[in-house]
This record gives C-alpha cells, structure tokens and sequence, in this order.
C-alpha cells in the first residue's frame, strides 16, 4: 500500500519511473535514485521528502548555470561593445587631432603666404592673417582702414580733439582747405602751405573758436616732422597722398594753365606764352620745359621732398597717430569730419574746388626747332612724362624711396585706399 502510494506521489511530481527489471536496472544505472536487489523488486528507497529536495537542488542548480551562461553571454557582449566603442572613440579622437593638424596647418601657410605677398613689390590685397590659437607661425598685418560711416576711419576721426590733414601740392588740397574753413566756419583764406611756417600763435589769439581741423599744403618733410614730435591719442595726422610721378604730370598741366590765363608780365610768362586767345593757348617747349626743371608753383616740393628718411625716422620714434590717403579718397574723408565737427555741411557734400576744371582752353607746346611741330600739352606729357623726372634730376634730394613704394603697394592695396601708419609698418618697410 504505501509502495503504491509512493509511485502515485513521484507520477505526480512528472517524474516516469520504471514499470520492469530492465527499466529498473536502466534508471538505477543512469539517476541512481534506486538500488536494484533482485527479481523480487525489492527496493531500498530514500524518503518522499528526501526525494524533492534532490530534484529541486538539482533544478535549481540548472537555473543557476542558464542564469550563468545569460550572464557570460551578456558580459562578453558588453565587454565587445565597450572596446569596439573605446576602438571608435579612439579613432574619433586621432581623427580630430589629424584634422586639426591639417588646419592649423593651413593657416600657417596661408598667413605665411600673405606675409610673403605683404613684403614683395606689390601686395595687392588688405590682408589681416592671424593663425589659429596654439599656431606657431605669425601674422602679417597691414592696416587698412574702411572708410565707410561706424567703421574704423570713422572711429578715429571721432576719438580725436585735433586733427591736421597734410598733402602735397596736385593733392586734392583746393578741395580739402575749402571744405576745412566752411567746417570751421572761418572766413579767412589762409595763405598756401601756411602751417610750414615757424609761428603758429595766430591760431590761439585770434579767437576763442577752436580749430578742430586744420588744413594746409606742405612742401618739405620738415612740416610732418614738427607735427610727429607731439604725438598724442586726441591728436590724428592724415596725410593725402598722390604718387610722385603722376602728381609732377599734373602739376605740369597746372602751371600751364596758369600761364594761359595770366598776365604774362606780372608773372614772367612773356617768352614762354607764344600767342592765346579764348580758346586756344600755344606756349613754347623748351621754356616750358625750363620752369618744370625749376620746380615752378605746383611742380616744385611733393612727394620726394615731403617721404624722406628724416620724416620716417621721426614717424618711427614717436609713433604719432598718421593715417595716410589717396587723394582719390578725400570725398569719403570730408563726410567723416562733417559727421563729428560740422553736421550741418552733410548735405552740401563732397566740396570741390579745382581751377584746373576750368578748361576752356587748348594748350599746345610749340617746337622752335628744325620740326616747327605744335603738339597739344597731354600729347607731350603721355609721350615724355615717364621720362621727365630723370632728365630733369627732379629727384635729387630724394631719400628712403624703398619705404615709400612698400607704402603704396599697401596703401593701393586697401580696399578704400586708407592706411594707418605704425612704427611697426615703418619697419616693415
């Protein structure tokens, strides 16, 4: 009874037990749960209790080892995932510092490249090139200026209590001075090149009206010298500028127009002017070619007299505020001025005064010799101009030319033609 009790327990548990001697001896031999005795199926057995207990150990033991396996399984795969990340990240990061190699890279040579295109005959462009932080290579900077309204120009003009605006004669100085005394709304004419002269006093007695700007021709370096010696950051120095050879061509055609227009007698004229009338003026060549070699009236002083060694010298060691201009540019300068020290002349703006405009006049240069030609004055100019300046030795007290041409390739190159000067650039030079 209790056998049978015993069998109908296990079935229930799900466990097939065996029906006959060979199964016997099969399941004893494979679980050991039973002992075989003999034919008369006599069995030694553990308890019921002792029976669940082995088969749960055993499941349990099972769960543990799938659990373990799960576990195995997953940490490889983790593991996997993470060094196939830390693979990535690694080959991120040499990616990035190759990259950043090749861009700071470039930017040394492109900075390189513009400090080489800076310090050749002819640098064509505004270049500031600054290299990426960490970058060894330098930086090649020329100064332009915009001369645009909230700009640079404009802020330098708006920082200073006192500004001098300087040129060579044929530099836009007409134009310049007239707008200078309806800006300061002065009603004298002050004499040309005024502010070359040793006594200044005039300008603090005669008023208690403050000239902001003051405007003058200059004809010697000695003129920007004195000002360079007083250099001050509510003191700005502009200097219009005109290259030398274009500005004699245009002074030849000046001093021609003059003789045209004038009594010949008051003016010694009398063997250079052959004959004139309302519309036509001849004069003759070679006395005309007598007073350019003396540097007569607007031929004389200008630019090689004015761009010496003395002037940079004095630029370098005091290191004054100095911008300088083409003389193309005095349009956009005059609205600057206006904005910060006479708002009221906005609307009449650009003032331009040139006699030369006044060109009613054909001018022509008479051969006295074999030929007996008669050539309008621009004809000789364009055919013996370039040559002119050294047939005359118009350049003699010349100096530093170098530095002034490095100033024009830079000057020229800015966009609006404005440059300012610093010691640094001098010596760039």
């Amino acid at each position: 009874m209790l056998l049978s009790l015993w069998f109908n327990f296990i079935s229930s548990l799900g466990i097939d037990l065996p029906h006959n001697d060979a199964q016997i001896k099969g399941s004893a031999a494979s679980n050991g749960y039973f002992e075989y005795v003999d034919t008369d199926v006599k069995v030694e057995k553990t308890s019921a209790t002792a029976a669940v207990a082995t088969l749960k150990n055993y499941n349990d033991e099972r769960e543990r080892e799938v659990d373990n396996m799960i576990s195995t399984n997953e940490k490889e795969k983790a593991i996997a995932a993470t060094n196939t990340a830390d693979s990535r990240s690694t080959n991120v990061v040499k990616v990035d510092k190759n990259i950043q190699k090749v861009t700071n890279d470039e930017n040394e040579r492109e900075a390189d490249e513009i400090s080489t295109k800076l310090e050749g005959a002819s640098a064509t462009v505004m270049a500031t090139a600054v290299a990426k932080k960490g970058s060894s290579s330098t930086a090649a900077s020329v100064q332009c200026l915009d001369l645009n309204l909230n700009q640079g120009m404009d802020s330098l003009v708006g920082r200073a209590r006192q500004i001098f605006v300087t040129m060579p004669a044929k530099g836009g100085g007409s134009s310049m001075k007239n707008f200078t005394r309806r800006c300061n709304n002065e009603t004298k004419i002050r004499k040309f090149g005024f502010i070359e002269h040793d006594d200044q006093t005039e300008l603090l007695v005669e008023s208690m009206q403050v000239k902001s700007i003051i405007t003058s021709h200059v004809n010697k370096d000695a003129t920007l010298i004195r000002l360079a010696k007083y250099p001050s950051q509510k003191t700005l120095m502009i200097h219009i500028h005109r290259e030398a050879g274009e500005r004699v061509i245009s002074g030849v055609k000046m001093i021609s127009y003059h003789m045209c227009k004038r009594n010949t007698e008051d003016f010694n004229y009398d063997k250079t002017v052959i004959s004139k009338n309302k519309t036509h003026c001849i004069l003759d060549e070679g006395s005309m070619v007598d007073w350019i070699a003396k540097g007569h009236r607007e031929v004389g002083g200008g630019t090689t007299a004015i761009l010496t060694c003395k002037l940079y010298d004095a630029l370098q060691e005091n290191a004054p505020q100095l911008v300088f201009l083409n003389y193309k540019q005095i349009d956009k300068l005059q609205t600057l001025l206006a904005k910060h020290h006479c708002p009221e002349l906005l609307d009449e703006l650009p003032i331009k005064v040139n006699v030369a405009n006044e060109k009613e006049r054909k001018i022509f240069l008479y051969d006295g010799n074999e030929n007996k030609d008669v050539v309008r004055i621009e004809d000789w100019l364009e055919a013996k101009g370039p040559l002119m300046e050294w047939a005359l030795n118009l350049r003699s007290e010349a100096s530093c030319q170098a530095k002034t041409v490095h100033m024009e390739d830079e000057l020229f190159g800015c966009p609006d033609e404005a440059l300012k000067v610093s010691p640094e650039s001098i010596k760039r030079w």
